[in-house]
């Protein structure tokens, strides 16, 4: 009925398609921005790599910065990959001129926010490989978010001369 009263002013402009559209998504309650946001889940993942380790070496570490283009938080609460035993997200801290990697249970990214995945700061281990990695390898690694959803990204890796 609401609608109704307005449907005569509508009909007078070029545009009455898309104002109505508006106005009914308005009383719905809903925004063009929440459609949005329900389209662009997941993290948009850039400068992705893996870093070759030494011959025998157990672990090796990935990098890449993190951006949340949605107006909420997304959390990661874990990370896997075929390739290995173990993923982890840590954080180098120096202390007494050492350097110390400590797990995180979760890592945060804020909306329409940024998070490095930098040498020397948060990274991403992944421990005991089924096989060595080598340059020109390609890892595929699996986010576990707080919300259940997933997503797989793909990393490249590389020499550190590359």
């Amino acid at each position: 009925m609401f609608i109704g009263i307005f449907k005569g002013w509508l009909n007078k402009f070029p545009v009455r398609n898309v104002v109505g559209i508006f106005f009914c998504f308005s009383l719905c309650g809903y925004s063009f921005f929440t459609l949005a946001d329900k389209e662009s889940t997941g993290l948009k993942i850039n400068d992705a790599w893996v870093r070759l380790a030494p011959p025998g070496a157990k672990a090796n570490a990935a990098y890449a910065t993190l951006y949340n283009p949605s107006r909420e938080i997304i959390t990661i609460k874990s990370l896997s990959a075929i390739c290995c035993e173990r993923v982890m997200l840590h954080r180098t801290r120096y202390e007494n001129d050492r350097a110390i990697m400590e797990h995180l249970d979760l890592l945060s990214v804020l909306p329409q926010s940024s998070v490095e995945l930098i040498p020397g700061g948060l990274h991403v281990m992944l421990l005991n490989p089924s096989a060595p990695l080598r340059a020109g390898d390609s890892v595929e690694i699996q986010l576990h978010f707080s919300d259940g959803r997933q997503q797989r990204i793909q990393l490249p890796v590389k020499s550190d001369d590359n």
